[in-house]
């Protein structure tokens, strides 16, 4: 009997604490969660002439010297300093007959940074930017195109393409 009676008042016991002091998990009023990213180097050139992809320079006389093409752009959205590097596919070629004008006669500029040479068919370094600061736009660059008409060309329009690549510094020569 007594160990009854002292199995109902643990009993009693138990169901008093149970109302007295509820458990309960409090709710968190904020709760946090880890973002993690990675920003992998970026290199990337894009070049522009006006609003198009195709520099027309327009009728030019053979014997003609020299002719400056100027609003060539090509901006460096990179996130890491670039090199530019710069080719043409080779000599320009006409379009209706088989004639050519020697790729020696292309040469660029490229002014604000004094740097010049002639353009082959294998990349050729033109100029090192640095990545543009956070939250600016990108790198903008000018690019001016001399082009020598020799005497004797033979009339037609003339092409080649122009490509102009970026590398981050220090890497090797693009193929």
């Amino acid at each position: 009997m007594k160990l009854e009676m002292i199995l109902k008042f643990l009993i009693l016991f138990a169901a008093i604490m149970l109302f007295i002091f509820p458990t309960s998990a409090e709710g968190s009023l904020t709760s946090s969660q880890t973002v993690s990213v990675t920003i992998p180097e970026t290199t990337a050139v894009s070049a522009n002439y006006g609003n198009s992809s195709t520099i027309f320079i327009g009728p030019i006389s053979p014997g003609t010297n020299k002719i400056t093409i100027k609003n060539v752009y090509f901006a460096n959205p990179s996130n890491v300093d670039t090199e530019i590097w710069i080719k043409a596919s080779g000599d320009l070629t006409g379009t209706s007959t088989a004639s050519t004008i020697s790729l020696s006669n292309l040469k660029y500029i490229i002014p604000g940074l004094g740097s010049a040479g002639e353009l082959t068919d294998q990349y050729t370094k033109a100029c090192v930017l640095k990545k543009p600061k956070q939250g600016s736009s990108n790198s903008e660059m000018g690019v001016d195109l001399q082009l020598k008409i020799p005497y004797g060309t033979t009339p037609d329009t003339y092409t080649t393409t122009i490509y102009f690549t970026s590398l981050k510094c220090n890497s090797d020569a693009p193929v």
